[in-house]
């Protein structure tokens, strides 16, 4: 069996510590980014449920760089969706606001899983933390 010596041991433990400091940096990333998909299909589906959406009137519509357009919003019609790459389908705004609902659903389960994967590893770092701070104070 091979014994570390306890600097050696605090190395490792010290690595550990960095690793999971790490792990937890990227979740909290992850779970950042995925909640602003999130937000952003939720804003769309909103603004598809609404109901009084066509008598509106024309609104202003984000083209992108603070530049807007004046549109007047047709729900009624198939909406226009991209899938990647650069291409686009049509669908009706009933399937537009299932695929919405589902995305949605997906992302609040993902987010679940990595808030579950966030707890485990504060919990072990926790754990490491307190490790080290005992044998910080067992030298002295």
């Amino acid at each position: 069996m091979v014994r570390l010596t306890e600097n050696e041991q605090e190395i490792t433990l010290s690595q550990e510590i960095q690793y999971l400091q790490n792990v937890i940096e990227s979740t909290d990333r992850q779970i950042s980014v995925l909640s602003k998909g999130a937000e952003d299909y939720l804003r769309a589906l909103s603004v598809l449920e609404e109901s009084a959406i066509e008598s509106s009137g024309d609104v202003r519509i984000s083209i992108g760089g603070g530049v807007f357009v004046k549109a007047r919003i047709e729900s009624s019609k198939p909406l226009i969706i991209p899938i990647g790459s650069g291409i686009f389908i049509e669908e009706t705004p009933e399937q537009t606001k299932e695929r919405l609902k589902k995305l949605i659903s997906d992302i609040n389960g993902t987010l679940e899983n990595m808030n579950a994967q966030r707890k485990v590893a504060m919990s072990q770092y926790e754990q490491l933390i307190s490790m080290m701070k005992e044998n910080s104070g067992k030298k002295e």
